[in-house]
């Protein structure tokens, strides 16, 4: 009698994992623009140079979890905070804004992977309710300009049913008993 089920674990996984992966090709890209400028300049100079990360650079490698991470579990902080790399005092909101104009998909992205998680919470329990607010998010997501997002509707569309199953909460009686 038993039934698959995709837990919510796994399917934030999958999200996390695409926007991880978008984030990453934009970091080789900001990457290979920097050795490009550090090569010029190299040889403008006639030696070799290093130059520190672009901003760019910093930003996607250190603050990427700011998109990653739920934001329920990140701790904003307002007190400012020198940063060695920009030589100036900023606060979460500040680093966050500044990835954001590095690429404003970054925002949707993670508004976007807030919509799952916020359903995900808002029904643990209840997978009458769970069903139909996932066609919604399916159809938002497949209608959505975002080709990641279309993407992982067609994963929480294929998989519907084993992602409904683990909204199913069952009481444990004594040792194993249900």
């Amino acid at each position: 009698n038993a039934v698959p089920v995709v837990d919510s674990f796994h399917v934030i996984q999958w999200i996390t994992r695409l926007i991880d992966n978008y984030i990453r090709q934009l970091l080789k890209k900001f990457r290979a623009r920097d050795k490009e400028i550090e090569e010029q300049k190299s040889l403008e100079l006639q030696r070799p140079i290093s130059l520190p990360p672009s901003d760019e650079v910093y930003l996607l490698r250190k603050y990427k979890w700011l998109v990653l991470s739920s934001q329920s579990n990140i701790k904003y902080h307002t007190d400012l905070r020198m940063d060695s790399h920009f030589h100036r005092l900023m606060n979460t909101f500040d680093y966050e804004d500044a990835l954001f104009r590095i690429d404003p998909k970054l925002r949707d992205f993670r508004d976007l992977k807030e919509v799952y998680i916020r359903f995900n919470n808002r029904n643990a329990g209840d997978p009458i309710s769970a069903r139909s607010e996932l066609d919604d998010i399916i159809t938002q997501f497949h209608s959505c300009e975002h080709e990641i997002f279309r993407e992982f509707a067609d994963l929480l569309d294929r998989y519907r049913d084993p992602i409904i199953n683990s909204f199913v909460m069952t009481e444990k009686y004594g040792y194993g008993e249900i």
